[in-house]
């Protein structure tokens, strides 16, 4: 999955003969653990964007900033984040709002930087219990390369338990764009093209997946110029959703996993 931003390059021009060639020349990327008031954190960051990863509260993107637009898209910590996982069927938030989860350092060729983060399934959340999910193992990781405008993130589950498995992956990204909520307009490909919308009182989802052409979402604020996208994989897709114009959410179909395999 990749988030694209909207931004401006530096550039330097060189100038041979007569030709006039454009160089973009990047910094290379950083990832390094870092203290916050909020506890240890992942920075991973390059000359475009900065994110800093939260491995105590479900491996969410806690803090991510477009350099073109300096202010960070996550304003309320407690209750945003980027790529916050849910299991669909749990009432939210669900077992893995405030999850810690696991780290560990990845090798990325192309001088990038990768951060792999894991959980294990309860399969309980508030005395409920869901045997489906009990025991399997989600891995995410965030990848970024040098002068990428945005993350790469993949999702793996495992089944490690020696039975059937099934389970339902929602992706919750819960920001502002630009300063105000009621600027933000939500956009998505439609079977009758691109349909936009800003504030309604229920949310807005699209439950038919034959109505989706593309597996983009995204949202923008026409007055900052500000965008936030986001391309889920397709295969699995089974609805974007939006909770106002506040989120940018999709839900990945039920899989299920024989024991011993994964899904990605």
């Amino acid at each position: 999955m990749l988030i694209k931003r909207y931004h401006w390059l530096k550039k330097i021009f060189i100038v041979t003969g007569i030709s006039l060639l454009t160089t973009t020349i990047f910094a290379d990327v950083v990832l390094k653990e870092i203290k916050t008031a909020k506890g240890p954190r992942w920075l991973l960051e390059n000359d475009r964007v900065r994110a800093e990863i939260d491995p105590a509260r479900g491996g969410r993107v806690s803090d991510f900033v477009d350099k073109s637009f300096k202010q960070s898209l996550i304003r309320e910590e407690k209750n945003q984040g980027l790529f916050v996982d849910h299991l669909n069927g749990q009432t939210w938030p669900g077992e893995l709002w405030e999850a810690p989860y696991q780290v560990k350092v990845l090798p990325l060729s192309g001088g990038g930087k990768k951060i792999e983060l894991r959980n294990v399934f309860k399969g309980m959340y508030k005395g409920v219990e869901y045997p489906g999910s009990k025991g399997l193992v989600l891995i995410k990781t965030y990848s970024l390369i040098s002068g990428q405008a945005g993350l790469t993130v993949d999702y793996r589950i495992e089944n490690p338990t020696g039975k059937m498995k099934d389970f339902s992956l929602w992706v919750q990204n819960i920001q502002r764009i630009g300063e105000n909520y009621s600027d933000n307009i939500m956009v998505r490909p439609y079977s009758t093209g691109v349909t936009r919308f800003a504030k309604q009182p229920h949310g807005w989802s699209w439950k038919n997946f034959p109505e989706m052409t593309a597996p983009w979402t995204g949202g923008i604020n026409p007055h900052t110029g500000q965008g936030l996208f986001f391309i889920p994989d397709y295969d699995y897709l089974y609805a974007h959703y939006n909770a106002n114009n506040h989120t940018i959410e999709w839900f990945m179909m039920k899989a299920f996993i024989p024991a011993g395999k994964s899904w990605k």
